[in-house]
């Protein structure tokens, strides 16, 4: 089975965050405030399935 973009990502980040102030940690506060939840996992699941991005319209989605 092979795995999607989003999902090697969420399962082997690229980056390494060392402490909670770095960029990387703001941007992933910021997706899972924007989203609602606390699991950083869950929130790039959400925001990229397509019917949320429909629902919600992707260009404001994009532009967040």
């Amino acid at each position: 089975m092979g795995f999607s973009s989003i999902q090697i990502f969420i399962k082997r980040p690229p980056f390494r965050v060392i402490n909670n102030s770095g960029v990387l940690a703001q941007i992933q506060r910021g997706l899972t405030t924007h989203i609602g939840t606390e699991n950083f996992s869950q929130a790039v699941q959400i925001f990229w399935q397509p019917d949320y991005l429909q629902a919600q319209g992707w260009q404001s989605q994009l532009d967040f």
